[in-house]
């Protein structure tokens, strides 16, 4: 008996990137960048005497210090986990427009985010019932609705739960109905069957 399983996803993939910034001169390149929350800046003194300064002594609204001595011949890196426009400067440059900004734009960091509701409905096309296994039904009082296509209820049932809901459709006409999984006024799910 196959079953064609429909599911409702949402999906946020964060993948930590480093960005690399190096002095050219007396300037930052790129002096002004935009990353995603949990990226690396990674800072590179190709050469002369410099630093990197972004702490909140300096710059109170940055959301938090980062930054190094002044040195040469340095790499300095810096993961950004807290959302918001930080600036940073070269102290002993800073007149010169040593300066520069790493703005971080908020993510969610997990992979893959559960779906409201994963639902199997069989056999396609129906002719004697139609069955709905819910498979997976994050919240309570769901309500799943039958429609026919020029939108009339056709069938309801109240407080739908994880596992079988079956339907006797052998008394309905022929052809494509939509079902909705809906709670309250929002709609989990929905689908076409096919009744023959």
């Amino acid at each position: 008996m196959g079953a064609l399983a429909l599911s409702v996803c949402a999906f946020q993939v964060s993948a930590q990137t480093t960005h690399a910034v190096e002095n050219n001169g007396f300037t930052w390149s790129p002096s002004d960048i935009t990353i995603d929350q949990g990226d690396t800046v990674e800072w590179t003194n190709t050469g002369g005497s410099h630093n990197v300064n972004g702490t909140q002594d300096t710059f109170p609204d940055n959301p938090e210090s980062f930054g190094n001595s002044v040195g040469s011949g340095w790499v300095y890196s810096f993961t950004f986990n807290i959302p918001g426009v930080y600036n940073y400067q070269c102290d002993p440059h800073a007149s010169l427009g040593m300066t520069g900004t790493v703005t971080v734009v908020a993510t969610t960091s997990v992979d893959e985010i559960q779906p409201e509701a994963t639902v199997a409905v069989y056999p396609q096309p129906a002719s004697e019932y139609i069955v709905f296994e819910f498979q997976a039904i994050n919240s309570t009082g769901n309500q799943l609705v039958v429609f026919d296509l020029k939108g009339r209820e056709v069938v309801s049932f109240q407080n739908v739960t994880v596992g079988e809901t079956r339907v006797a459709v052998s008394d309905w006409e022929a052809g494509n109905y939509v079902y909705q999984l809906k709670n309250g006024d929002n709609i989990v799910l929905s689908g076409v069957v096919l009744v023959k």
